[in-house]
């Protein structure tokens, strides 16, 4: 017998006792109400006096058999329209294509892309709601996407992880250096971030600049939780990354760099390369896959950054914005913990760790 069937019997002797109290009660006691008795009963056997009524009203029209409790839920499996191998079908097309390979016009899987998937490939057609809780039950969540570029090999991005970022690692282990990561950025006065509450259908107004200010950053990280940076009016040249490189040179006090950055033209420069041949053993360039910012940690710090500026308010002043970058990278300076928690995040974990 199973436990199911077993607990239904056990609550059914517990019921028909309960009743057969009730009703010698009744028989003999023909003066207190009928309501204080089922409360009695309902102490006795730890329910409520409504329960006892009810149950009462039933055993009287249908007898003991109205007393065994009904199978709770569903078996496994019912009502459901597609089968278990269907069901592994579609989940393992979600996890392994996206739409547009298997030529569906949606960019991402939703629970209309998938239940167009179903209908597809199993002939059956579900309500969103339904295809919703298939997701959920599945072990599927909403999720921002990470942005591919246009341009990104996935081979060349499979190689950098398995073969080319492994020999850097080891390289920096055999020269006694240290890996860092850079990055350029340019800074506006602009508030395409900003965020704010305001009444249901109602627009928040926030006042904007009198005039577009830039500023122009390169920044350094490790996955120690150091940062280096320098803030510049114009946009970085040749000159201005030398410059950038010769400080983080400087501050390494003679140990070696290995900066990864991506494949900007300043960083390939042929009025570059003799500066690059002549300080090979202090700072050496490593390269990321093209249109692979996501695999640079030091993205999550320009992103940080700007967030956290977006939220103060506007000026137009050039020297309030760069005041409002150098209080932000100064504070990051001093905060590890949070330069390391950029290499925690999902694509560039490969990093944290070398």
């Amino acid at each position: 017998m199973s436990k199911s069937m077993q607990e239904r019997l056990q609550a059914f002797q517990v019921a028909k006792a309960s009743m057969r109290a009730l009703a010698r009660m009744i028989e003999a006691d023909k003066v207190t109400p009928r309501m204080e008795m089922y409360k009695e009963i309902g102490k006795d056997f730890d329910v409520t006096h409504h329960a006892i009524r009810s149950r009462y009203m039933k055993w009287v029209a249908l007898g003991d058999e109205a007393l065994m409790p009904k199978p709770s839920g569903r078996k496994k499996g019912d009502g459901k329209r597609i089968t278990d191998e269907e069901e592994e079908i579609i989940k393992t097309i979600i996890i392994d294509k996206t739409p547009a390979q298997i030529k569906m016009p949606f960019a991402l899987w939703s629970c209309k892309s998938v239940r167009d998937l179903i209908l597809q490939e199993c002939g059956v057609t579900y309500q969103i709601s339904a295809v919703g809780k298939y997701l959920k039950r599945w072990g599927f969540t909403v999720q921002k996407p990470t942005i591919k570029k246009h341009g990104q090999q996935p081979k060349a991005v499979q190689k950098w992880l398995a073969e080319e970022y492994p020999a850097i690692v080891k390289q920096a282990a055999e020269e006694g250096g240290m890996i860092w990561w850079g990055d350029e950025t340019a800074v506006q006065n602009d508030q395409n971030q900003l965020r704010g509450y305001s009444l249901k259908g109602k627009t928040p107004v926030a006042p904007g600049p009198s005039k577009k200010l830039h500023l122009h950053m390169v920044s350094a990280v490790n996955n120690q939780g150091l940062v280096h940076f320098k803030i510049y009016k114009d946009a970085v040249n040749v000159e201005r990354f030398t410059d950038f490189m010769e400080s983080m040179i400087k501050d390494a006090e003679g140990r070696k760099i290995f900066l990864v950055v991506d494949n900007l033209p300043v960083h390939h420069a042929n009025i570059l390369k003799p500066w690059r041949e002549m300080n090979i053993d202090l700072l050496e360039l490593k390269f990321l896959p093209s249109y692979s910012p996501e695999l640079n940690p030091d993205e999550y710090l320009n992103r940080d950054m700007k967030s956290r500026l977006a939220n103060k308010p506007v000026t137009s002043c050039a020297k309030e914005l760069e005041r409002r970058v150098g209080d932000y990278m100064g504070e990051l300076s001093n905060n590890e913990d949070l330069v390391a928690s950029f290499f925690e995040h999902g694509v560039v974990k490969y990093a944290a760790t070398a």
